[in-house]
């Protein structure tokens, strides 16, 4: 029997690396939750899993630094063999040199057991010529607060399926991608301490890296709510016309708009009209100016 598909994105934790576990909050379940993108939470802490319970998810999310520790040979295995049936990866931990080898084979030919680790104050875009740059200038800079730290990965030592959309400052590989099999990886070589506040945290510029990662990896279709539903109206400039009688047009279709007045143009008749809908709750109301020219 075929599994049922789940277009939710699975967040890999392990909170029984109560450090790096507290740092989730603020780095990965707040911006989850602001974007509207579904997601539903694995502890590793807790229970290990199989190839049959991540197989139907959207993709497998990793925002958890040093997470790789976690990580068992078998549940890497069912990662790799889940990337290639179509489950996509995003993995914001740069410390994927931790990961069972069958994982970092994924993205390089090397066999080094450790990469070096080094800073660096900020990030720029090597192309925009992909969906999750798009935004972003070509050469575009983003200096941290502080510094962060950066797995030093060899460009030579890339797999040629790998691209490198985003770079440190010195020129070393921050944001990589690939194809494989059927899915999609996007691995980071950054600290995911990037996301705090006093590093460079969210709404500061790269929010669309973080959201068009998820949803470029995610095997479709997936859905997210990234707009609250609502639609509203304001009008500036308002000093009565048609004795505001278009607000009942307004209302009769569900719609409250927001009227700015010129309160000096305001004909007394038309107070009490006003303050009817405004105890009702049917407009909005603010003073613009006196009048056009005071």
């Amino acid at each position: 029997m075929a599994e049922r598909e789940n277009c939710s994105v699975l967040v890999l934790v392990d909170s029984s690396d109560k450090i790096n576990y507290f740092f989730l909050k603020e780095t990965t379940f707040s911006a989850l939750d602001h974007f509207g993108i579904p997601y539903e939470i694995f502890d590793l802490g807790k229970r290990k899993f199989s190839l049959r319970e991540i197989a139907s998810y959207s993709e497998l999310f990793i925002p958890q630094e040093h997470l790789g520790k976690s990580l068992s040979l078998p549940e890497a295995k069912a990662i790799v063999q889940s990337i290639k049936n179509g489950v996509g990866l995003v993995n914001f931990d740069g410390f994927w040199q931790e990961y069972p080898e069958v994982l970092q084979n994924l993205i390089s030919s090397s066999r080094e057991k450790m990469w070096p680790v080094s800073t660096t104050k900020g990030v720029k875009t090597i192309t925009n010529k992909h969906y999750i740059t798009e935004f972003k200038e070509r050469g575009e800079e983003k200096e941290f607060n502080k510094p962060i730290e950066v797995v030093k990965v060899d460009k030579k030592k890339l797999l040629k399926e790998c691209k490198i959309l985003i770079s440190t400052k010195e020129n070393l590989p921050a944001l990589i991608i690939r194809q494989y099999g059927k899915g999609r990886i996007v691995q980071s070589t950054l600290s995911p301490k990037i996301w705090l506040n006093q590093v460079f945290g969210h709404a500061n510029g790269l929010d669309d890296i973080f959201w068009k990662s998820i949803v470029w990896v995610a095997k479709k279709p997936f859905a997210m709510k990234a707009m609250p539903p609502f639609v509203t109206f304001q009008i500036d400039d308002a000093s009565g016309a048609h004795h505001f009688k278009y607000l009942d047009t307004f209302n009769n279709y569900g719609y409250i708009p927001h009227v700015s007045l010129f309160i000096d143009e305001i004909d007394k008749k038309d107070i009490s009209f006003l303050k009817e809908k405004w105890q009702k709750g049917k407009v909005g109301l603010s003073a613009h100016a006196f009048k056009y020219n005071k």
